[in-house]
């Protein structure tokens, strides 16, 4: 049996003759014992997370060392939304050189010290980092050799916002003699890409320490391992809730994207820069995206434009309906399917381009070839979404109609013109109406109702009429501060037949085809070569 503990005599004195603990004594002992336990686990605590940032430090030099993780995509969490995240950073290759901070591990532009040649740096988005620089350059340098430097500054996805951003960063560091700016196509995708940009971080303070940590190597390079980050935004990805939207929220994209361009030419002119402002080419015949009623149009109207609207499809060809009710929206990626090549590649029969159109080189490419005769890459790449809208296009090029075609072609004209009269912003009503035009071979007409489908549609993704009047407002404005207007779109149109823009020389709403960038840059070179050497001169 055990001894019952209060039986146990009272502890004696400790050697040396210290007193033996009270209650008092008792109470502070057992706090002692606490906090030195306590004390235990903080150093515990502390030897673990100590060496944490030493460690940290080694990785970090390691790395630069090694000159591994170089690619810190600080600006590729904010995607270039914020105006301080770091889109151009010191290149330790040379000194005076920089790298662009912009495109992904593996893909940004190193930008040499200056050497005495005019530098022009190349500013948009997609269509612009697509722009082959190198044709450029060489038909610069074949007039007049070693006078000019291209940079290609383009960013797939990029607005105007987000030029304008890199933009700021750049003209200090690259000071540049001429930017041409192309840019207009992503305005009213943008804003859906922000809104998901700032979905990711629920409180500031999270996006803040994100961006922190995102300059470091380690971030740099666990990114080249995981490789992502940034898909290209389409206007596909705009969610159905968001369709919905207001001719006045459309009118407000405008003007920020008027204030945007004029911002820039003010930027590029402050810094001794001469500016080639551009308009941009859509395809007319890529389907809007867009129709929000407008609020002022009651249900019974509504009704009755629809009614309208179904009559004059019903009597159009059902070859002239396909890909097109509903619309098939093609991809630059739909050009070059690499999974399935076709064994008997189809091309469809060409519209004769005009000009330096018409005179279509066999052109080098990253992803093909375009091939000799059209501006297109290689049909045996082409997906079946590329050859079931070009079965439609190459239908309304070439069909001849039968009388009973023609006399309902005439039925749905008049339907289709009364639901233009119903409403006349109706941008789908009056792609119809170019539909039905062109199948007459009434091309005016259908060039009109095209544009003002483009111009009406309260998303557009590619150009019209209202983006290129921007253009020309802005350029006219900063003409005497140096700022150069170049119609591109005119230039297109002059250059295809009738004036319809078609699939021959775009890939989809609003990419140019490979082969048609090709005499694009050596009109671009004419217009650098044309500027005057110094801005003070006439």
């Amino acid at each position: 049996m055990s001894p019952d503990p209060t039986d146990a005599a009272p502890a004696g004195p400790p050697e040396g003759g210290a007193p033996g603990p009270g209650p008092t004594g008792g109470a502070t002992g057992s706090t002692g014992g606490g906090e030195a336990r306590r004390l235990g686990a903080l150093g515990k605590i502390a030897l673990v997370v100590l060496p944490l940032p030493l460690l940290l430090l080694v990785v970090e030099g390691m790395l630069f060392t090694l000159d591994l993780g170089r690619h810190p995509w600080h600006q590729g969490l904010s995607r270039g939304f914020d105006p301080g995240a770091r889109q151009i950073v010191a290149d330790r290759s040379e000194r005076g050189a920089w790298r662009t901070n912009i495109h992904g591990a593996g893909k940004e532009v190193v930008i040499p010290p200056r050497d005495g040649r005019r530098r022009v740096l190349l500013f948009g988005g997609s269509n612009t980092q697509l722009f082959p620089e190198r044709v450029l350059q060489d038909a610069l340098d074949e007039a007049e050799p070693d006078t000019w430097e291209v940079v290609n500054l383009g960013r797939s996805g990029y607005g105007a916002r987000r030029v304008r951003n890199l933009m700021e960063q750049v003209l200090p560091v690259l000071e540049p003699d001429v930017v041409l700016i192309y840019s207009g196509h992503n305005e009213f995708i943008e804003r859906v890409f922000e809104a998901e940009v700032q979905e990711l971080w629920e409180a500031d303070w999270q996006r803040d320490l994100a961006e922190t940590f995102s300059g470091l190597r380690l971030f740099g390079a666990l990114v080249e391992a995981l490789a992502p980050l940034e898909p290209p935004p389409s206007i596909d990805r705009i969610p159905p809730a968001e369709r919905n939207i207001g001719w006045e929220q459309t009118l407000a994209f405008y003007d920020a994207y008027e204030q945007q361009l004029a911002d820039m030419c003010a930027m590029a002119t402050d810094a001794g820069a001469q500016v080639v402002l551009c308009t941009l080419v859509g395809n007319p015949l890529a389907p809007p995206f867009v129709d929000t009623w407008n609020d002022g149009i009651p249900p019974d109207k509504r009704e009755r434009f629809d009614e309208l609207r179904r009559k004059a499809q019903s009597h159009l060809p059902k070859q002239a309906r396909q890909s097109l009710h509903p619309p098939r929206r093609l991809r630059v990626a739909d050009w070059f399917d690499l999974t399935k090549p076709r064994e008997e590649p189809w091309e469809p029969t060409l519209r004769t381009m005009l000009g330096a159109l018409g005179e279509t080189p066999v052109t080098a490419w990253d992803k093909g070839a375009s091939v000799e005769g059209a501006h297109w890459p290689d049909p045996a790449r082409w997906d079946d979404e590329v050859v079931a809208v070009l079965e439609t296009m190459d239908f309304y090029t070439n069909h001849e109609l039968t009388a009973d075609e023609a006399q309902r072609l005439e039925r749905a004209r008049r339907w289709i013109d009364q639901a233009t009269e119903l409403v006349p912003d109706h941008p789908k009503g009056w792609f119809d109406k170019g539909l039905v035009c062109w199948l007459q071979r009434d091309l005016p007409a259908a060039v009109e109702a095209f544009d003002k489908a483009a111009s009406w549609d309260r998303s557009p993704s590619s150009a019209n009429e209202r983006i290129h009047a921007i253009v020309r407002r802005v350029a006219e404005a900063h003409a005497d501060d140096g700022v150069t207007y170049l119609d591109v779109s005119r230039w297109f149109r002059e250059h295809c037949p009738d004036g319809l823009v078609g699939y021959e020389v775009m890939m989809d709403v609003c990419h140019i085809q490979p082969g048609a960038r090709v005499p694009l840059m050596h009109l671009f070179a004419d217009t650098l070569r044309a500027l005057p050497a110094d801005r003070s001169d006439p």
